[in-house]
């Protein structure tokens, strides 16, 4: 089920259509930043190559820069994604369940998870350790585990649904 134009739920946001952007430097293969004395993730965006953050970027269409005094005219990313190498404006984001991704014959569960065919690269991407599998491991049964069959509050928000 691909949904397009899936407005934010975060109050005040202008985009109008959600675009998933890394939040965590881990998530475009940067863990050894956390590692780093007096580094505060809370702080860290997504950069452009104009070093601007995504924050500072129309967040609709082109995705221009609002920085007084830059010319950039559009959000071009100085990261590359941890799984395919390649950046983020040439990613699109969409939705899918259960049912679509099965039909599909695409992975879905603890399967998506990227490099889950390789737990020690999975680790490294997910903690900078191969040995470290906490991560993971949350992610597998924390309090916001991967659903083996049934969605999560937040999925079916994400879809416009009511929870159970």
């Amino acid at each position: 089920m691909q949904k397009e134009n899936l407005k934010c739920l975060f109050d005040g946001c202008k985009c109008k259509k959600f675009a998933f952007v890394p939040s965590r430097p881990e998530e475009i293969g940067e863990w050894w930043l956390q590692k780093r004395r007096g580094f505060d993730v809370a702080k860290w965006r997504a950069k452009c190559r104009c070093k601007h953050d995504h924050e500072q970027h129309n967040p609709n269409s082109n995705r221009k820069c609002n920085a007084k005094g830059c010319s950039c005219f559009a959000f071009d990313s100085n990261f590359l994604c941890a799984a395919c190498d390649k950046h983020w404006e040439e990613h699109d984001t969409y939705f899918d369940d259960l049912n679509s991704r099965q039909e599909k014959g695409l992975p879905y569960g603890e399967a998506y998870i990227p490099f889950n065919e390789l737990p020690q690269l999975r680790n490294i991407v997910l903690t900078g350790n191969e040995d470290d599998s906490s991560k993971y491991d949350a992610i597998k049964n924390g309090r916001y585990a991967i659903p083996r069959q049934e969605p999560t509050e937040l999925a079916l928000k994400l879809q416009g649904k009511k929870p159970y």
